[in-house]
């Protein structure tokens, strides 16, 4: 290395002297290394900053032939950074190498300055003199030591740069000229108590923006990507493709232009795929969303699952809204709730929180399990809810042609021209078991018990009915209602009807408003009744019997009615048999059971200190006031003991053959707890005792259920209370039932 030291004078910027001490070393890859210092007038050095210089060498001091670039006029470095006086520059690093110089001929540096720093900028000024770089002796001008010059961590002037990104911030800084980072290759990196918390690493497509923990990385050959943050010992963040994005979180995994906006060990390794957080979900399928949740699975291209726990979206374009336990394997399938399975293409299954797998069976179903039920609001719309099958169109909005009435709730359209087609199919009460063939129907209602089909009206405008059902067909026998029944059980019949008048007929003159039939025997006898009702004595006369019918097999049968008169009220307002005059019951009469009480207060209890009826007490009888007696706890001897219960007892008079059912007990107690209890006994008169409920208080109970009927023939019933000196006594309730008259 040649070390050459030469004065120049140079007007520059307000007329500042610059003087140089070069140094260039000269390598094997076409690099020589220059270092100058510069120093005004009075002894001070330029002001840090940045500036563009651009060099070229020759071999005389003025004119003569360029040795170097040979394909340019001079080699610019745009960005040359001044500190304390001092530069530094790499000639021939912007795309000239410098090739062989004479060792021992003279060559000459010519340098050129500008400012602001930067590609664009246009005012070079040339130093008047080139620097000589080869000699035996190098020139020797005064130079300023470093301890002479100012440093470069004061406080700029206004308008001036500085090298240094100072604690207290810059002023002047000069945008697209003025950077904090690197100029070579190497990857950026930021840190806070010496832990890495920020790297920038480079690469010519795209850099990559690593933050957080210190081992979150990008692949080997990856670009773009992006880690926000988070991340930690327990588990660090990867991008393994490039733009891949993970915004925090801990433990997350992003492929190819995929993310992951947090939460904890997901993994986003499909093409563009989403997680947005949540904790052990996968994306894995192109452009495959999981938008929360944990342990969901996004496996079919274009899927979604939109949070829950423990689904899978397998089918391409499938769709899982939430729940846990769900499956959309079928392409362009839904699933929601719990356990539903969409496995066929187009499907749509929801399930309810039963916990059972449901499942499609076929493509393009529409399958809802709804165990409290399902309702369906159309609002205004004309058209409330279509149900159509027997034909596909792909097209209609609504089945064409369109249904004769102008607007309904609801139409089940079954357009097959087939004897089994049905329109509308309802069934309650278990599985249904129907064999026969309607044939074509409009409304099929069944029912394992109870009806198959009901119809009801709570309009108060004349002619309103439940049902309306006509028969349009002028020819063949024809019915608007027809009832069949073909039980043989008792109560059993082909229609029923209720109301304030049962049945209303009407026909025009020459029709008949109501016909009843009983059918013969075959010898022409019957001794049923079609109706039979007659005024005066009798309003309704019913009579059992054997009624005869042929049935439709073909077969005879006999049913015998149990009532001769039956009536059912629901409304305990109603009356299933009423009369206004004299009734006679030639059989059993029985009627629904009534409820009846006996309350007992707390004055109809008596003090005692042993059993009643058997022993005489120490205390006299007296009756039980609203509070605990004023000696509660003074046992006969004198002795205060606040366990110590008193007993009470009061007789009861309950119906005889009622059937009881509950005991209510009423009380309170002071701040302490309490520890009382309520006994129903009976006794029998020869002093046998018996406890048919019982009530503790300190168990805090309430009530307790009895199953006994009433014998007052062999015995008598008391109530029997033990109370503490926190209780007060409010009373007794006993319910039970009569269900016979006495």
């Amino acid at each position: 290395m040649r070390i050459i030291r030469l004065a120049v004078a140079l007007v520059l910027l307000g007329l500042v002297l610059l003087m140089a001490a070069p140094s260039i070393a000269q390598s094997s890859s076409g690099i020589l290394d220059f270092t100058g210092y510069y120093q005004g007038p009075g002894g001070g050095v330029l002001q840090p900053g940045a500036y563009s210089m651009r060099f070229a060498i020759y071999d005389s001091p003025s004119g003569g032939t360029r040795l170097w670039p040979l394909t340019a006029d001079f080699e610019v470095h745009p960005l040359v950074l001044v500190s304390g006086g001092q530069f530094t520059v790499a000639l021939g690093s912007q795309g000239y190498p410098v090739t062989e110089l004479s060792s021992t001929a003279t060559s000459y540096l010519e340098v050129a300055v500008c400012t602001p720093a930067g590609f664009e900028c246009t005012g070079f000024e040339p130093l008047p003199t080139r620097l000589p770089i080869s000699g035996s002796t190098p020139s020797s001008i005064e130079t300023p030591l470093p301890s002479e010059t100012t440093s470069p961590t004061e406080m700029p002037q206004p308008g001036q740069f500085s090298l240094a990104w100072l604690l207290a911030g810059n002023s002047g800084t000069n945008p697209g000229v003025d950077f904090l980072g690197t100029t070579d290759t190497v990857p950026f990196e930021i840190r806070v108590d010496n832990q890495p918390v920020l790297r920038i690493e480079p690469h010519p497509t795209s850099p990559n923006l690593i933050a957080g923990y210190r081992q979150n990385s990008a692949g080997l050959d990856v670009y773009g990507a992006t880690i926000s943050g988070g991340g930690s010992a327990a588990g660090a963040h990867s991008v393994s493709g490039r733009f891949g994005t993970i915004s925090g979180g801990t433990s997350n995994t992003a492929g190819s232009f995929a993310s992951v906006g947090g939460g904890s060990g997901n993994a986003a390794t499909g093409w563009g795929c989403t997680i947005s957080g949540g904790g052990s979900n996968r994306a894995s399928a192109d452009s495959a969303t999981v938008a929360g949740g944990e342990l969901n699975r996004a496996t079919g291209a274009w899927s979604t699952i939109a949070g829950g726990v423990s689904n899978t979206a397998s089918g391409d374009s499938s769709f899982i809204a939430g729940g846990q336990y769900n499956t959309a394997s079928g392409g362009f399938s839904f699933a929601a709730g719990t356990h539903a399975g969409a496995l066929h293409k187009g499907s749509f299954v929801w399930a309810d929180s039963a916990g059972l797998d449901f499942q499609s069976t076929d493509d393009n179903q529409f399958l809802v399990r709804a165990f409290g039920g399902a309702i369906f609001n159309a609002g205004v719309s004309r058209f409330g809810m279509i149900v159509s099958s027997g034909t596909m169109n792909f097209t209609a909005p609504v089945p064409v042609p369109m249904p004769l009435y102008s607007s309904f709730a609801f139409v089940g359209l079954n357009t097959r021209d087939t004897d089994d087609a049905i329109g509308i199919w309802g069934h309650a009460g278990g599985a249904p078991n129907i064999r026969r063939n309607f044939g074509q129907v409009g409304v099929l209602g069944s029912a394992a018990s109870g009806y198959g089909v009901v119809g009801a009206t709570e309009g108060s405008t004349d002619g309103l009915a439940g049902g309306l059902f006509e028969a349009l067909s002028n020819d063949g026998v024809t019915f608007a209602v027809r009832g069949k029944n073909y039980s043989n059980d008792d109560g059993s019949a082909g229609a029923f009807f209720s109301g304030e008048i049962g049945v209303l007929a009407e026909t025009d003159y020459a029709g008949k408003a109501v016909v009843a039939r009983v059918n013969k025997l075959e010898d022409g006898t019957a001794t049923g009744y079609g109706v039979y009702a007659e005024g005066g004595t009798y309003g309704v006369y019913g009579e059992g019997g054997p009624v005869w019918f042929t049935t439709y097999t073909g077969r005879t049968s006999t049913l015998n009615p149990t009532y001769g008169v039956y009536g059912k009220a629901s409304d305990p307002e109603a009356y299933g048999v009423y009369s206004e005059g004299d009734c006679h019951v030639d059989g059993k009469l029985t009627w629904k059971p009534a409820v009846g009480y006996v309350s007992v207060g707390p004055i109809a209890f008596a003090a005692t200190a042993i059993a009643p009826f058997t022993y005489a007490s120490f205390r006299s009888w007296s009756p039980v006031d609203a509070q605990p007696r004023e000696d509660c706890g003074i046992d006969k001897y004198g002795h205060y003991d606040p366990t110590t219960r008193e007993l009470y007892f009061a007789q009861l008079q309950l119906p005889h053959g009622a059937q009881l059912r509950k005991m209510d007990f009423h009380y309170s107690y002071t701040p302490g707890g309490c520890d009382s209890s309520l006994k129903l006994a009976r006794s029998d008169f020869s002093g046998n005792v018996t406890f048919l409920a019982e009530i503790e208080t300190k168990g805090g109970g309430l009530s307790s259920s009895i199953d006994h009927v009433v014998d007052n023939s062999t015995g008598f019933y008391y109530l029997f209370v033990a109370l503490d000196c926190n209780t007060t006594l409010h009373g007794a309730v006993i319910t039970y039932e009569v269900s016979e008259p006495n």
